[in-house]
Parts: structure tokens; sequence; C-alpha cells
């Protein structure tokens, strides 16, 4: 894994090394998703798991629980060598 999911992990991301994509943007607007409250979650809070997506080769899912209840909320991020980069957010119904 790169030192900057290292950093994750470990919980020492500070919140310039956390940014965002344009498509991010895009959907957050259509799921009424807060880009303030994305950035609170990885800097601040556990999560309930992680992954490396196996379909999108360098690419993390990281699971957080959701303020609605039955759905938890699933981060999907990159990597470059400096930063975590956002890709999309979305709630996933738990099964």
């Amino acid at each position: 894994m790169s030192k900057i999911i290292d950093k994750f992990i470990a919980g020492s991301l500070s919140s310039e090394q956390i940014g965002f994509t344009t498509h991010y943007h895009k959907r957050i607007m259509e799921r009424e998703i807060n880009r303030d409250y994305i950035k609170n979650l990885i800097l601040n809070e556990d999560y309930v798991d992680f992954y490396e997506d196996l379909n999108q080769k360098g690419d993390f899912k990281i699971i957080y629980p959701s303020e609605n209840s039955g759905y938890q909320l699933v981060v999907v991020v990159t990597t470059n060598s400096t930063n975590l980069v956002v890709k999309t957010a979305y709630e996933q119904k738990i099964r």
C-alpha cells in the first residue's frame, strides 16, 4: 500500500492531504452529501471496513456508518504520492 494509505490507517492525515474529484462534486449535489462531512469522517471517525477495490486497482472503499438507519456510507478513494483523493461517496443498504 502507499504511504498515504498508511497515514490514513494510522489516523495521521492532515486536512490538506484530502482532495476531491470533479465527479465527486457532481455526485454530492445529487446525493446531498456534505464535503466537509466526508472530510471529517476521513480525519476523525473510525471506519467500519476498509478494503482495496478489486475491480479498480489502486482504489479503496472506506465504509462508515450512515446517518440513515439501515444504510452505510461508502467513500471511494484513490491515492497519489501525497494525497488521498475522494472519487465518490454514496449510501448503500446494509445487507
